[in-house]
C-alpha cells in the first residue's frame, strides 16, 4: 500500500528510474479509491487511513512524457503492468507481484505488429535457478557489485544513486502536498 503525502514508496522511484532515465519534473495527485477496505480474513470493513493510489506524470530529461499509476489493495487488478511506447515499437512488462522483483513477462512489437513474448536470453540470467523469487534480483545486484569491485567500475547503484532516488521521492511528495509541478536537477 502506498501512503501519501506522509511517505512515498521507494518502488515509485524505482519504477520510473529503473532504466536510468532522469526525471526532470513531476506532478503527483494521490487519492483513496474508497473510504473503506475489506479485511482478507473476514467480511469486516475498516476505515481507510492512507491513500492507496498515486498517479505521477512527469517529463523526462530527453523530453518524453512519463505517466505512472500505482495502486494498492485491488485483488482483481494486474499486479504489475509497465508499458513503454516508443516511435519504433512498444514494450509491455507484466508481473505476478507489485514489484520488479516478482517474475516478469516481457512482450514487444515493432510498428503495427502484435505484441509477442520476448524471452530473456539465458546468457543474461546467471541465476535462473532463483527465477520467480526475490533472491533472483538480489543475486544479480550482488553480481554487479562484485564486478564493480573487481574491475573498478561503477555500474551498480551506489550512494549517489540513492541520493538521486531520495530527491525524486522528495519532489513527488512536494508535488502531492502542494499540487504544483516540481523541477528536479541532476
Amino acid at each position: 500500500m502506498i501512503s501519501l503525502p506522509n511517505r512515498v514508496s521507494p518502488s515509485t522511484a524505482a519504477t520510473v528510474e529503473v532504466a536510468g532515465v532522469r526525471v526532470t519534473n513531476w506532478v503527483t495527485p494521490a487519492a483513496a479509491s474508497s473510504p473503506t477496505w475489506s479485511r482478507t480474513c473476514s467480511t469486516e470493513r475498516s476505515a481507510r487511513t492512507a491513500e492507496d493510489q498515486i498517479a505521477v506524470t512527469g517529463t523526462l530529461a530527453g523530453g518524453a512524457v512519463a505517466s505512472v499509476h500505482l495502486r494498492g489493495a485491488n485483488a482483481h487488478a494486474t499486479p504489475l503492468l509497465w508499458e513503454i511506447n516508443g516511435t519504433q515499437g512498444d514494450l509491455q512488462i507484466s508481473g505476478t507481484g507489485a514489484t520488479l522483483a516478482s517474475p516478469l513477462t516481457i512482450r514487444g512489437a515493432r510498428g503495427d505488429a502484435e505484441l509477442a513474448e520476448l524471452p530473456v536470453p539465458a546468457k543474461y540470467d546467471a541465476h535462473a535457478g532463483l527465477s520467480g523469487t526475490p533472491a533472483h534480483a538480489v543475486a544479480h545486484a550482488y553480481d554487479r557489485i562484485r564486478a564493480d569491485l573487481d574491475a573498478g567500475t561503477r555500474t551498480a547503484p551506489d550512494f549517489a544513486h540513492a541520493l538521486r532516488r531520495h530527491r525524486l521521492l522528495d519532489a513527488v511528495e512536494s508535488a502531492a502536498a502542494g499540487g504544483t509541478r516540481q523541477q528536479i536537477t541532476a
